[in-house]
């Protein structure tokens, strides 16, 4: 059985080729927020395997049905143009979004950190107070019950039997 497309079901595939790319798009923006948040160069590059992994099954699943097993130069097209095309315009917009919030956040930290500091100091210094006394008690109330060894007036082993 030979798959045939006419040139109305070649641009229908194309336009969903566009709309794949679109999403592998969105999944990109996820995982580099994802990896600009790792430290590590090794934790960017296993996240950036994830990706290319995610991709490729993903673009196999979407052109199995579509193209009936064989790829075909537009479907990969319109991948591209779809990805090309959400990084120009809502990815850029996604991307300012993101710097925003994260700028947002961490003005909010910084104005947490000086809100929340003294108010830190203050409920944990009677705490580490407590703590202390508390230590105190037990190693004096462990001292207190300690019970003294019993002496003898002879010794039962290693005795001289010469007297």
């Amino acid at each position: 059985m030979t798959w045939q497309a006419d040139n109305g079901r070649q641009l229908y595939c194309l336009f969903l080729s566009c709309g794949c790319g679109f999403w592998l798009a969105l999944v990109y923006e996820l995982f580099s927020g994802i990896r600009h948040s790792a430290r590590h160069r090794l934790s960017v590059a296993l996240w950036d395997f994830v990706f290319m992994l995610v991709a490729a099954v993903t673009l196999f699943l979407f052109a199995l049905p579509l193209t009936g097993g064989k790829m075909r130069w537009y479907v990969l097209l319109g991948v591209a143009l779809g990805f090309v095309a959400f990084r120009q315009t809502v990815g850029r917009l996604l991307h300012a979004l993101c710097r925003f919030l994260a700028a947002v956040l961490h003005a909010a930290c910084g104005w947490g950190s000086r809100l929340f500091t003294p108010l830190w100091r203050l409920l944990s210094r009677p705490a580490v107070y407590l703590m202390k006394k508390g230590q105190n008690f037990l190693k004096n109330w462990k001292e207190k019950c300690k019970k003294p060894l019993q002496h003898s007036g002879k010794v039962l082993y290693n005795q001289d039997n010469n007297n």
